[in-house]
């Protein structure tokens, strides 16, 4: 009987739960991109690896999941579009930043669908860690 109700209200738990985007969307392609433009544009300061320096913050490990999970892609997207890089904010094209967001996103282990990440797209749908 307890086996029961609690697979019921598991359950019932599941059903009314509110329906989220299914986690983030990119390319394999956008990922090595991402990879690329980071080493050029990203890695003087934040370290080769993602690691952080006394300049900036990881982007990679426990700092960055607790801070962006439950976040939206916008909300990653636009942070790095409108302040990074610090000297030269939004001096990268769209695709560029598109591309980093893939790439800090995989090395995080945030996977989804293989479909492109596209700023013109519903960015905020795509909630991380979900």
């Amino acid at each position: 009987m307890k086996i029961e109700l609690a697979t019921v209200a598991l359950f019932a738990g599941l059903v009314a739960a509110p329906a989220l985007a299914a986690g983030v969307s990119y390319t394999s392609a956008q990922v090595s991109s991402g990879q690329s433009v980071y080493q050029r544009n990203c890695a003087s300061c934040h370290g080769g690896s993602l690691e952080g320096t006394n300049d900036a913050p990881a982007l990679s490990g426990s700092f960055f999941v607790d801070y962006w999970t439950g976040k939206s892609v916008a909300d990653l997207y636009n942070y790095m579009h409108d302040f990074m890089p610090p000297t030269a904010p939004s001096s990268l094209e769209e695709a560029q930043y598109a591309a980093l967001a893939a790439y800090v996103l995989s090395e995080n282990g945030f996977t989804g669908e293989d479909a492109a990440l596209d700023p013109a797209g519903d960015l905020e749908a795509q909630i991380i860690g979900e």
